[in-house]
């Protein structure tokens, strides 16, 4: 995801506009053509991120739109105070990229996971949050964001994130629907991001059980599509997967709203327990410790159904 975002961002920069990158000490390896080519418009601070928040919003104050890029946890936690004061109150146009969402970084241990960052940065007002599930996704992430009027948070996994464009069977601009129809299966995944992938694993080996599952993503997380709470309105049954907390998820926010309006099927949400992750190990290791791997998907439905 994080290659077709830098490929996106030098296809969308053009020598002279007000697109200016910034790193914290990271992206080596990822931006060495871009610092060539706009070696004007691009700056690495360093660690210090607090201080990489306030010159972004400086920056913007003075009609320019920084990209800022680090990894997740360093940029959503350790800035928080800078990002709710700088950005969100004043309402500035910054877009932070968060490089290795959720359990990405799984060899680095707890401080490098990230399960927490779409809660602290989607209650926030003004911003727009995006968590793409596919490297193609990137490029309309960062679109939208560049025509949001304010701040942004684009969540990314690492990279080597599959092209899921062959199990699709439709999708627009809010949802995408793999695998099967959703309006004709027995239960349906509700998902976002780098996750998506263990969703349709376990979805391709649920049909050839004759059990019928749909996987729909969707990478705008706030504002949340309405489409996200027709289509559980549609579904027989609903599984929320998400690669973050479920204690004040997205999950939870679409329960919520469903709830309001009443919910006839039925609805589970699947995601990492309140908890540090104690064991350190590769994140398709840690995706089983947290029971939200490919296998664990499978069996939660089958207690669904049953």
């Amino acid at each position: 995801m994080r290659n077709s975002l830098r490929d996106a961002l030098l296809e969308i920069k053009k020598p002279g506009d007000k697109i200016y990158l910034i790193v914290g000490d990271i992206g080596f390896g990822v931006f060495e053509e871009y610092s060539k080519k706009f070696k004007e418009d691009y700056l690495n601070i360093g660690i210090c991120e607090s201080n990489m928040i306030g010159f972004s919003s400086g920056m913007s104050m003075n009609g320019f739109l920084p990209i800022v890029y680090t990894i997740v946890p360093f940029l959503t936690m350790r800035p928080f105070e800078q990002i709710r004061i700088d950005l969100a109150l004043h309402k500035r146009k910054v877009i932070l990229v968060g490089v290795g969402g959720g359990l990405a970084y799984g060899n680095l241990g707890p401080t490098h996971h990230s399960f927490e960052d779409l809660t602290l940065m989607t209650i926030l007002p003004n911003f727009a949050v995006f968590s793409p599930s596919q490297p193609s996704e990137s490029k309309e992430a960062l679109t939208a964001a560049l025509n949001h009027n304010g701040p942004s948070y684009i969540r990314l996994g690492k990279n080597g994130e599959p092209d899921l464009s062959k199990f699709m069977l439709k999708g627009n601009s809010n949802l995408k629907n793999y695998c099967y129809d959703y309006k004709k299966a027995d239960v349906t995944i509700l998902t976002y991001g780098a996750i998506t992938y263990e969703c349709i694993i376990a979805a391709k080996e649920l049909i050839k059980d004759k059990v019928n599952v749909a996987v729909v993503s969707f990478f705008k997380i706030k504002p949340l599509p309405k489409d996200i709470l027709e289509v559980c309105f549609e579904s027989k049954a609903s599984l929320i997967v998400e690669e973050h907390t479920t204690y004040h998820s997205i999950g939870t926010h679409i329960a919520s709203k469903i709830m309001q309006r009443g919910l006839r099927g039925k609805l589970k949400i699947l995601g990492i327990n309140d908890k540090f992750t104690e064991e350190v190990g590769s994140r398709d290791f840690l995706l089983k410790a947290h029971k939200i791997d490919s296998n664990s998907i499978v069996k939660t439905i089958r207690e669904m159904i049953t």
